[in-house]
């Protein structure tokens, strides 16, 4: 469980009080758990081609069981100037949602109910982003097996095309997950 202040006025005087911001598994938890789960991930050296991504991941999986971890604070401040870097580019915000849109909908991001904050749709977000990485990891598996088909001989071929073929599946699998469509070529 994480917990952060929050000021809240009690009659009339204004005082700190702990209240809970997570609870239940934290992200990286999730995000380990469903790699693993769908064997993805057996180490990060395998999966993650970005020695800056495996490095950040790798540290996050060794901090979870730390309360007191926060991690955006602790790769914004890490000691390599890459990790922090990388990390300022991530949480920094490249677009500011329109006043209209969030007028549309009635709500403003500054409530702490608003489904305009992206803390407030992380279950779904996370699934999400986790599901579009297992996509494009299997789209970069087929890719290195056409390329390897080619210049295989015969029983390599073969071995190839049913591993090829179990990819298409599952890419079939993570599309339909992730609401795309699929376009065969004949």
């Amino acid at each position: 469980m994480r917990y952060e202040k929050e000021k809240q006025k009690v009659e009339d005087e204004e005082i700190e009080v702990e209240v809970t911001i997570e609870d239940g598994p934290s992200v990286i938890e999730v995000i380990r758990f469903d790699l693993m789960r769908d064997k993805f991930i057996f180490s990060s050296e395998a999966f993650f081609s970005n020695t800056l991504y495996r490095a950040i991941f790798d540290e996050a999986c060794g901090k979870v069981s730390d309360e007191s971890f926060v991690c955006d604070r602790y790769f914004l401040t890490h000691h390599d100037p890459g990790i922090s870097k990388l990390a300022t580019d991530l949480i920094s915000d490249k677009y500011q949602l329109s006043k209209i849109h969030a007028k549309s909908i009635g709500e403003s991001e500054d409530e702490k109910s608003s489904r305009l904050r992206e803390r407030n749709s992380l279950d779904k977000l996370v699934i999400r982003a986790t599901t579009e990485l297992k996509n494009a990891h299997v789209m970069q598996r087929i890719n290195e097996v056409k390329k390897n088909i080619e210049t295989a001989d015969a029983q390599q071929q073969m071995e190839l095309m049913n591993e090829l073929r179990q990819l298409q599946d599952l890419k079939k699998v993570l599309a339909k997950n992730l609401g795309e469509r699929i376009i065969l070529r004949y």
